[in-house]
């Protein structure tokens, strides 16, 4: 990994195997946007214990090309369906995806971190 990573603590959800891949598969691949409510639940119960005031939920953004593809990005409806059930804000325009990225599907951790490395940067105007 280029970089360490930023943060000290983190909860899931779900596991990422069986019936828990499946959903987010269909959220993110299977036009199942209604799949992001349910799913912004689990999210804020697991992190429930490490939530703090003051926290901003940020999307991972979705470069435009795979946008005009699924017609939505499942991690802007995560973030926002997550702030209304936490309370906390949420700001879906503070990260940028300047370049699409090679699907990361099947890859060791060690190869997606360094896929990723540069791709998202904090908008200029935030």
């Amino acid at each position: 990994m280029a970089r360490p990573r930023p943060w000290s603590r983190g909860r899931t959800a779900i596991l990422y195997r069986d019936l828990g891949r499946r959903m987010v598969l269909a959220l993110k691949h299977g036009d199942r946007p209604e799949i992001a409510n349910p799913a912004a639940l689990w999210m804020a119960r697991a992190a429930r214990p490490i939530l703090s005031d003051g926290l901003l939920i940020a999307p991972v953004p979705l470069h435009w090309s795979r946008f005009l593809k699924r017609r939505y990005n499942q991690s802007a409806l995560l973030a926002q369906a997550l702030a209304r059930k936490t309370g906390l804000a949420c700001c879906p325009d503070l990260l940028l995806r300047p370049a699409r990225t090679r699907v990361q599907d099947g890859k060791p951790a060690a190869e997606r971190f360094a896929d990723l490395d540069g791709a998202i940067a904090v908008h200029p105007k935030r």
